[in-house]
């Protein structure tokens, strides 16, 4: 796998980040509240112009997404979805290591959520030292110790 290359996504991306986004998130999203089409499209927009989207390409090939809520104290990660052919190689880890950089840098607490359905996500976020803050019926929320900026 080449090196990748992370930049600001711009409007031309917005369909194929919408294709993966969908195909990542879907199943779980039908198996919680059912996919609701148009709610869905309104919501993956309202995300892509509120938050800070980033294209992470790999040998020039779309490679995943990932979005940003930056806040004065903190980051989210509010999505990171790399594609099927891109995972189990390093790259998610990678990515979540220069995002742990930059909270630090920043001095904003990194933070993330993931579906109770999704464990494999949490199993993944566990391996990379994340740690589950606290949960609902929905989400487990998560942090990782060296990622938490002022704290």
């Amino acid at each position: 796998m080449g090196v990748p290359v992370t930049r600001l996504a711009h409007a031309g991306d917005k369909a194929g980040i919408w294709h993966l986004y969908q195909a990542a998130m879907k199943p779980h999203i039908e198996s919680i509240w059912g996919w609701d089409q148009d709610w869905q499209s309104a919501d993956f927009d309202q995300a892509f112009s509120s938050s800070a989207s980033y294209v992470v390409e790999v040998d020039g090939e779309f490679a995943g997404y990932f979005q940003l809520d930056l806040n004065p104290d903190d980051i989210y990660l509010r999505m990171l979805v790399l594609a099927p052919v891109f995972r189990s190689k390093g790259l998610g880890a990678r990515l979540l290591g220069e995002l742990c950089h930059m909270s630090v840098q920043s001095r904003r607490r990194l933070s993330l959520r993931v579906f109770r359905v999704n464990g494999d996500a949490k199993r993944f976020y566990e391996r990379e030292g994340w740690t589950v803050e606290s949960e609902d019926d929905l989400f487990w929320m998560m942090t990782r110790a060296g990622c938490k900026g002022r704290e």
